[in-house]
């Protein structure tokens, strides 16, 4: 018989040594050879063994400021809003785009942002970013971006938002004839 499977079928017969009893390692051997051979045990006690958990449940001792945990911990701040509000447009609670040059940045991209079909309220429509803040957006959020391709993407976000739009004139129109 394979030892590993003779110690798994022991570990499942509860025959591994138990914590806090007198059973050792070589006693489990012993047991486990007794087992392989098609022998049976004999108990020298007439009470069933019960089991035993092997984690310690006793309470975590108690550090000099009273405190259960043992590690030491900062005074905490009161929670608050990640966000920074003070520097969002308040009509949208988008944070204002830079029109700058992102560090490091060699090519000059175009500021023009591009006005949307996409109604913003009853008097005006969405500007897309331009590729600058396009790309100063990716820049910000750790993306590794080609400059030269910038123009590009742009289009392609522009082109995406607007097909999009017409797909929900186009679902609103069949929903609500």
């Amino acid at each position: 018989m394979d030892a590993s499977i003779l110690v798994w079928k022991c570990f499942r017969l509860h025959i591994f040594p138990r914590v806090g009893t007198e059973r050792t390692l070589e006693n489990f051997f012993d047991r486990a050879n007794i087992l392989a051979m098609g022998q049976t045990l004999s108990r020298t006690d007439s009470t069933p063994a019960k089991p035993v958990c092997p984690v310690p449940h006793h309470p975590t001792t108690t550090t000099s400021s009273g405190q259960s945990c043992p590690v030491e911990h900062p005074a905490t701040k009161p929670a608050q809003c990640p966000i920074d509000q003070e520097g969002n447009n308040p009509l949208n609670q988008i944070p204002h785009l830079a029109q700058s040059r992102a560090p490091n940045q060699t090519v000059e991209l175009p500021l023009a942002r591009t006005e949307s079909s996409i109604p913003r309220d009853g008097s005006s429509k969405w500007e897309y970013p331009s590729p600058q803040q396009f790309y100063n957006a990716l820049v910000r959020k750790g993306w590794e971006t080609p400059e030269e391709h910038v123009e590009t993407m742009v289009d392609v976000h522009n082109f995406l938002n607007e097909r999009a739009w017409m797909e929900v004139l186009r679902w609103e129109k069949r929903q609500y004839r």
